[in-house]
């Protein structure tokens, strides 16, 4: 799409059109999260992943062999519809570019193919990576369970830990039951709804922050609206992935140290995007959700991550057609004035707490103000014991908690 050598109505149009193929990519996302909700539930995490990298393979493949707009269009949906079951299901972890002001046919059929080898890479693993072990719980595969735990944590089956750890597990799904979608949207005394509020908002957080607007758009930006020559764009683009690559560990190594709060409002307002907004937004959201309705809850956050990352990649192009570097207040805006308060005040902190722990905060909680105060109280009572690092709560507190329900 030219948008170089045209002006006016005809380049808005160009720049709509080029936003709405880039973004159908994420429409894809969308559908494919949404479906996960029931899907992931009936195949399980591991078979639910190994069918997204399928997908997303048969996608990339119909994308490298395009001839035309709408051929090219279709290879983007079905790639995302793939991609988006792997995110809602797995790592978090974003592999293509739509850069269609490429001269050589090679230079933008390349970039479309490498999703092809990371998805063989990843589904030559998938096959021997174990089953989640609250899912197979909640299936009633308990033995399995166990042997998963007593790998993961290189304990005997039999160990008081693992014992306790599997008693912990069953006794979240006794008191949150075996939800259904519908169960999401009420409250009652696990506030289903309040976690699933905060887990949307979550992902609706990474995605208007507009950090997604440059990374989808960066060569065009740098090329057509500041002025900047084809290889110094090319080379600024590189500039920016260089970083994210030397940033993104520090998320990793900071996490539980920094916590969820501190490292997602750091993130959402700085130059560290990678670090804290990406892959802790999907971690955040599947701790906040009860075993009963984790993959209705991950389902649908992530579902809000792809819609409002459509929504982004969609306007960027006419946005800033129209308003030029202007356009990128409104996420500054977005960032300072909606995101930092909506993590400070409804947001509890979750590191290092075992997530039928986690449970606990919102059994005590009363409305959506009161989980952040509810987490801090839990977290006074308790102490870090075990190999692993992880909180534990003393019976008596955990006790305390329950007489609330």
């Amino acid at each position: 799409m030219n948008t170089v050598n045209t002006t006016g109505s005809r380049e808005a149009e160009n720049s709509r059109v080029e936003g709405t193929v880039t973004a159908i990519f994420n429409l894809g996302c969308l559908f494919s999260a949404l479906s996960c909700i029931h899907v992931g539930d009936i195949l399980g995490r591991k078979r639910t992943f190994m069918l997204g990298l399928i997908i997303t393979i048969i996608g990339s493949i119909l994308q490298v062999g395009a001839f035309s707009l709408p051929h090219l269009t279709i290879g983007g949906f079905v790639a995302g519809f793939g991609f988006g079951g792997v995110t809602a299901t797995g790592p978090n972890w974003y592999s293509f570019i739509f850069l269609f002001d490429w001269i050589s046919s090679v230079t933008w059929r390349l970039p479309l193919a490498s999703p092809c080898f990371l998805c063989l890479i990843s589904l030559c693993w998938a096959p021997v990576w174990p089953d989640s072990p609250r899912w197979l719980i909640k299936k009633g595969r308990i033995e399995e369970a166990r042997e998963i735990l007593a790998m993961l944590r290189d304990e005997p089956s039999d160990s008081p830990s693992l014992v306790h750890q599997i008693e912990e597990i069953e006794a979240s799904l006794q008191e949150t039951g075996q939800g259904s979608f519908r169960d999401i949207f009420r409250n009652g005394p696990a506030r289903f709804a309040n976690r699933a509020f905060i887990a949307v908002s979550t992902q609706m957080g990474q995605q208007i922050c507009g950090a997604n607007a440059i990374t989808f758009y960066q060569s065009t930006i740098y090329k057509n609206y500041l002025g900047m020559s084809g290889n110094l764009a090319l080379l600024m683009s590189a500039v920016l992935f260089t970083w994210k690559m030397i940033i993104a560990p520090v998320g990793a190594l900071t996490i539980d140290k920094a916590g969820r709060r501190k490292s997602h409002s750091s993130s959402s307002t700085s130059a560290f995007y990678v670090s804290g907004c990406i892959g802790l937004t999907y971690l955040y959201c599947s701790e906040i959700a009860p075993l009963a309705v984790r993959t209705q809850i991950t389902g649908m956050s992530t579902a809000s991550s792809w819609a409002f990352n459509f929504l982004v990649v969609e306007v960027t192009l006419s946005g800033f057609s129209s308003l030029g570097w202007k356009y990128f207040i409104i996420y500054a805006a977005i960032s300072f004035v909606l995101l930092v308060p909506m993590v400070y005040f409804l947001f509890p902190e979750t590191e290092s707490l075992h997530l039928e722990v986690i449970d606990n905060i919102f059994l005590d909680s009363k409305h959506v103000f009161q989980p952040v105060s509810a987490a801090k109280s839990l977290r006074k009572h308790a102490r870090r014991q075990g190999a692993h690092g992880e909180l534990q709560v003393y019976e008596k507190a955990t006790e305390e908690h329950k007489e609330v329900v």
